[in-house]
């Protein structure tokens, strides 16, 4: 009897330390990368928009990401937050996460996230860029060649 009243409380103790609710986990997620990076420029519209966190999270039932002030809707997949969202040719995007969005398995909540970047311009149907234009990448540049007082090498008077 002494036998199993000691195996029965080496049971109950057992099942008791595997309860996930004590781990004592208090670190909120933090973003390693977003994709684009903060600042970027010339960036395919054809791209997508990723948060990357530090460990595995979810979203709060009530999450905001907006994209230019507009609410986005978004997935995760372990670590990563996807915005659903189309990006078009020359545009400057504003992305917002707020603090109350993005959560870890034990409720710890990211802090608020902005970022932005900038998606390519579309090519021109002439085929030039406006830098084109004015000679920035020609040799034959009229604008330059008619300056007066000044060569590649210094004043010529």
């Amino acid at each position: 009897m002494k036998k199993n009243l000691f195996f029965f409380l080496i049971c109950v103790l057992l099942l008791l330390s595997c309860n996930e609710e004590g781990n004592g986990d208090t670190v909120a997620p933090a973003v390693t990368s977003t994709q684009p990076a903060d600042g970027a420029t010339r960036i395919s519209a054809t791209s997508g928009v990723f948060i990357n966190y530090s460990e595995n999270i979810a979203l709060d039932e009530d999450y905001q990401i907006l994209v230019n002030d507009v609410q986005k809707t978004a997935t995760v997949s372990g670590a990563k937050v996807i915005v659903n969202v189309t990006l078009s040719e020359g545009v400057k995007y504003d992305v917002s996460v707020s603090a109350s969005s993005v959560k870890d398995l034990n409720d710890n909540y990211a802090p608020a996230l902005d970022f932005s970047f900038t998606t390519k311009f579309p090519k021109p149907a002439d085929g030039k860029y406006e830098a084109e234009y004015f000679g920035a990448f020609s040799s034959g540049n009229s604008i330059l060649s008619d300056v007066h007082g000044y060569s590649g090498t210094g004043y010529v008077g």
